[in-house]
């Protein structure tokens, strides 16, 4: 099984947030399997630490993505022309779209995020926590 995860689960587990993070570990515990994320969610996830000049913030996202996932994606032309046709098909926007064909192009079987609209793409199982 391979889980994409969405920027904000990620942004849950790192930051350990009250409401969030326990229920995105349970989750991910629960599916099992590779972890895997895009370049997106790296840049996503470090605006607010490089926004804040949080040192410590940025070495705790490195760390979690060197050492916690399988993989980071890469978003290249084939994930490119996939977001186009989602963003087409669908009211998301551009970072939503290039995550959601990069999950669907490297073959992932689920998509974790916090965004219920997402739920109405039909090209991966989507779960929402």
């Amino acid at each position: 099984m391979r889980v994409y995860l969405d920027s904000a689960p990620i942004i849950y587990m790192v930051e350990q947030n009250p409401a969030f993070s326990g229920a995105v570990v349970a989750k991910v515990a629960a599916l099992g399997g590779d972890l895997v994320t895009s370049h997106i969610a790296w840049l996503e996830a470090l605006v607010h630490p490089y926004r804040s000049n949080d040192a410590a913030a940025i070495a705790d996202f490195d760390d979690f993505f060197r050492n916690r996932l399988t993989a980071v994606l890469s978003i290249d032309r084939a994930a490119c022309d996939r977001a186009a046709r989602i963003r087409a098909a669908f009211p998301f926007k551009t970072p939503d779209a290039l995550h959601l064909a990069a999950a669907v192009e490297a073959g992932c079987d689920v998509f974790l995020t916090n965004d219920q609209q997402l739920v109405q793409f039909t090209g991966i199982t989507v779960e929402v926590i």
